[in-house]
């Protein structure tokens, strides 16, 4: 009995490591999806899904590209990198005006329209204007480009999602090996999607905070610092409003605080009414009380 038990060790102990050295294979495999390449499994309805992701996270990788373009003209303007950071152009962007008397500049937006124009004692300098139009036009047409692209991010991981149960049914023929590998890249798929779409609303945000800011900085008046981290209130209608609302409120006199004077609060207790007057004494040798008297 020892020698039988001592007989079946090795067997159980080759099937016992050799699980997790094929879980490890399956973990550690890699996926043509995740670094980027087009994944064409051979099936109509694959092919499809794989090619609408694999073209949105190449626009995806475009982005950075696109911000840098974006910032160039102004930066260069301003003897920048593109990769500066907003608070520095911004900082930047007020030095410049006061160099040309203040007290700013109009950034007016009419669709991909821009135009910045010096105001009161402002010096003009058609290229600092020109930077900053164009630098805005960009920026526009960027978030133009942003726009609902994170759910038509989200979307596709959902749709890949969908995709898993029929992998057996449209892979049958191909084998276990290859319905494993099209699973793998469909779950790939949708991490990226995913990983895509927190990209687009991030940069979606970016975009819009950029373009409201530079209004602000333009139109002079506090830290350019603290005007980058001022972001566009819930609500409005995008970067083009943002703009127009912060550089409408340039050279406009501070309005004097109103301190509202609260009311005096109402009693909630009821007026008491005032005691009817004493009854008459009894008439004198009667000794009765006249009840019915009424004053």
């Amino acid at each position: 009995m020892l020698r039988s038990f001592r007989g079946l060790r090795t067997p159980l102990l080759l099937v016992v490591l050799a699980a997790p050295v094929a879980a490890c294979e399956l973990v550690n495999a890699k996926s043509a999806v995740a670094e980027g390449q087009l994944f064409a499994p051979g099936d109509t309805v694959f092919d499809a899904y794989f090619h609408k992701v694999h073209n949105e996270h190449q626009a995806v990788k475009g982005w950075e590209a696109d911000r840098k373009a974006a910032r160039a003209p102004l930066a260069q303007h301003l003897a920048m990198s593109e990769t500066a950071r907003d608070t520095a152009i911004f900082d930047s962007v007020q030095a410049k005006i006061e160099t040309l008397g203040g007290p700013g500049m109009h950034l007016e937006i009419s669709g991909l329209d821009v135009k910045a124009t010096p105001v009161a004692s402002t010096r003009p300098d058609p290229g600092f204007s020109k930077a900053i139009e164009e630098t805005t036009r960009l920026e526009l047409q960027r978030v133009k480009k942003l726009v609902g692209r994170a759910r038509r991010l989200e979307d596709l991981a959902a749709e890949g999602h969908d995709l898993e149960p029929i992998v057996r049914e449209r892979f049958r023929a191909q084998g276990f090996d290859k319905q494993r590998e099209v699973r793998s890249e469909l779950r790939a798929a949708q991490e990226l999607m995913r990983h895509d779409a927190t990209v687009a609303r991030r940069a979606e945000k970016e975009v819009e905070e950029f373009t409201h800011d530079l209004a602000r900085a333009l139109a002079v008046g506090g830290s350019a610092s603290a005007l980058a981290s001022t972001s566009a209130a819930p609500g409005d209608a995008g970067p083009a409003k943002a703009a127009k609302t912060a550089a409408g409120d340039r050279g406009k006199p501070p309005q004097p605080s109103q301190t509202a004077t609260a009311a005096p609060p109402k009693s909630s207790a009821k007026t008491a009414e005032p005691l009817p007057p004493p009854k008459p004494p009894p008439t004198a040798g009667t000794g009765q009380v006249e009840e019915d008297f009424k004053p």
